[in-house]
């Protein structure tokens, strides 16, 4: 296997499956599912041979990859790489951590996981959760409160890959870029993937998935949260909404609670900066500052 997209969740990466997926030179697992993952429950319980059954048969020439969001958060997940497909490369779709810890709050509220509508009242109970069992709590994807705090995380998270498998081996694209730049830095994607970059994906148009705020909408979602049909349903509906314009504005936070969420992610922000300056200047899939781009926003 050539690659493998390690999340974040909320990052963007249902875009760059589709992207990726379109490329002729790319072979991709015909469905997404984060569940089938090098490491997890299914992994460990059917084998190695079982999991590259679900990757597919690929052409011959084509860069095989695999994508799941939990590939960072799961700690089993490096260990399970560095000894199956030592030679692979790791990308990772990262993003401001308070916005994408409201927008997985948000991902929680619509599906069940969650019950605050008011955001500031559902992720000061996350930060409770956080603080009350430490981060050193076992990966456990039901602690849902929990998660949406510590999938943030993310220097602490690539670096379990880079001492694994080094720091040529990982590269870093920003959710940001993605959505102000997405054609440029899928062409960045694309060349570190060693496939022709001018290639134009018919999924380019997609857009990252966004949240719809309308109210109405999340409260239909909660009444039917594990209905499979009417979820697909609600994923339309949000993103017409979307687009329409209607509940885009995404609700602010309280200024104690922007702080406090800050002071949370401080350090990770500081070590992610100084791991991004290790890796390789073209490890870095962003048309701008290799810096992640909300370091100068929080400043």
């Amino acid at each position: 296997m050539d690659f493998i997209v390690v999340g974040a969740q909320k990052c963007a990466t249902s875009w760059l499956y589709y992207c990726l997926r379109d490329h002729p030179e790319i072979h991709l697992p015909s469905n997404k599912r984060e569940d089938v993952y090098l490491g997890s429950d299914l992994h460990r319980k059917y084998g190695t041979d079982w999991y590259f059954n679900q990757i597919g048969e690929p052409n011959d020439g084509v860069r095989v990859g695999d994508i799941s969001v939990d590939y960072l958060f799961d700690p089993r997940s490096p260990k399970a790489i560095s000894e199956e497909i030592p030679d692979t490369r790791i990308i990772a779709s990262l993003r401001d951590p308070i916005d994408r810890a409201v927008s997985a709050y948000y991902w929680n509220l619509r599906r069940g996981y969650v019950s605050e509508l008011d955001v500031d009242k559902g992720l000061s109970r996350a930060i409770g959760e956080w603080e009350r069992r430490g981060p050193e709590q076992s990966y456990d994807p039901n602690s849902h409160y929990f998660n949406i705090i510590a999938r943030g995380l993310y220097a602490k998270q690539l670096e379990r890959y880079v001492d694994r498998i080094g720091t040529r081996s990982v590269y870093l694209l920003y959710y940001e870029d993605v959505k102000e730049r997405p054609k440029q830095t899928l062409r960045q994607a694309f060349r570190a993937l060693r496939v022709d970059p001018d290639f134009e994906p018919s999924s380019l148009s997609r857009r990252p998935k966004q949240n719809s705020y309308f109210r109405p909408l999340l409260r239909l979602e909660r009444r039917l949260p594990n209905n499979s049909l009417f979820g697909k349903m609600t994923d339309v509906a949000n993103q017409v909404l979307c687009m329409l314009g209607m509940g885009r504005e995404k609700p602010s936070l309280s200024s104690n609670l922007e702080a406090e969420l800050y002071s949370l992610y401080e350090s990770q922000d500081t070590r992610l900066t100084e791991l991004s300056k290790h890796l390789p200047r073209s490890n870095v899939l962003t048309p701008g500052t290799p810096t992640p781009p909300w370091i100068e926003v929080h400043a």
